[in-house]
């Protein structure tokens, strides 16, 4: 069986997930592709920590834009 590995995503991934979400991916896609391409970043405390902070900070931007 393939190994999978859990990621959190820096930009919306088509067919995968939007920004912030949690997700289970095989290796060597993580590896290869999201984490190069800085599209998503490790799960760990800290990092979601950030996630958390921009996600608060793109809420402020869209209230101000409106």
């Amino acid at each position: 069986m393939a190994k999978t590995i859990e990621l959190i995503l820096r930009e919306d991934v088509e067919s995968l997930g939007r920004r912030g979400d949690v997700v289970h991916v095989k290796g060597g896609y993580g590896r290869n592709f999201l984490l190069p391409h800085k599209l998503a970043m490790a799960v760990t405390s800290g990092n979601r920590k950030v996630v958390e902070q921009e996600k608060a900070a793109a809420v402020k931007r869209d209230a101000r834009e409106q």
